[in-house]
């Protein structure tokens, strides 16, 4: 439970980070504004304001004032590792010594959208064989439960000894 900015309370449930598409776009408006002369702490004042997520706000400002108090903009996304990974680090430290930071950050947000691209990929390849695997379970347990016991019967009338993989089944069949 919290008070958003216009003073209401809200209830949050959960981790509010931002998504890789959130993420390119705050990526790609922060390399605009700072292509366009607009100073680094005003741009993510502006950028913390716009956000959405209460979380991803919260850590705009954090990083905001660790600038203001004299931390690198490299430094200041450190501390976020579950927002900035690594290899955003490093371009932006790279961005930063090189003083071309704005259009590391445009690499940045090119990188971040293919990655997420290939990442839908993956979920939708992965989409069919889950789908699969879930409809020959359910298979496999309606005939446990409704075929498997009327052979049962009828093996059980039969008075036969049946082998050992046949029980097996059976007894899955009556454990089910």
């Amino acid at each position: 439970v919290y008070k958003d900015k216009k003073g209401q309370w809200q209830i949050r449930l959960g981790s509010q980070l931002p998504t890789t598409r959130e993420l390119a776009l705050f990526t790609k408006q922060f390399s605009l504004m700072i292509e366009n002369g607009i100073p680094m702490l005003q741009s993510l004042q502006m950028l913390s304001d716009q956000q959405r997520k209460v979380d991803f706000a919260e850590i705009i400002q954090k990083v905001n004032r660790s600038i203001e108090a004299g931390s690198t903009l490299t430094d200041s996304l450190e501390a976020y590792p579950l927002v900035f990974d690594q290899l955003y680090v490093a371009m932006v430290k790279a961005g930063e010594a090189s003083g071309r930071l704005d259009v590391i950050l445009k690499q940045l947000v090119v990188y971040i959208e293919k990655a997420a691209k290939l990442k839908a990929q993956v979920k939708s390849a992965l989409a069919y064989p889950m789908i699969i695997l879930f409809v020959a379970v359910g298979v496999v347990a309606l005939l446990l439960v409704f075929v498997v016991p009327t052979f049962a019967k009828q093996f059980q009338e039969s008075g036969q000894e049946l082998p050992y993989l046949t029980m097996l089944v059976i007894n899955m069949s009556d454990f089910l």
